[in-house]
């Protein structure tokens, strides 16, 4: 009887664990409930890239608009942006 009861501590607690990382991860975020749809989110990152050590590029979608930023340790700067209406439909996907 004891053993049994120390083995279903020990899954409950590896369990526990599990919930905890699969949450931190990302596969369902503290913010969110359980159950139910997510609302869709007002800005997306479509994609990136890295441009060099520490320079990357980035195609953000936030509401009906497309913006194209490079983002560094000198900061951020906007290359373009333009109605997402514009952005040719293969832009994000993988090649």
């Amino acid at each position: 009887m004891e053993l049994l009861r120390a083995a279903l501590s020990i899954l409950f607690v590896f369990s526990l664990l599990a919930i905890a990382v699969w949450r931190l991860r990302g596969g369902q975020s503290v913010n969110r409930p359980l159950l139910g749809r997510r609302k869709p989110r007002a800005v997306e990152i479509v994609e990136s890239g890295a441009l060099s050590h520490g320079q990357s590029i980035h195609l953000i979608r936030v509401a009906d608009r497309a913006f194209v930023v490079t983002a560094g340790a000198p900061g951020c700067v906007l290359l373009e942006a333009r109605p997402w209406s514009e952005v040719p439909p293969d832009a994000g996907e993988q090649q």
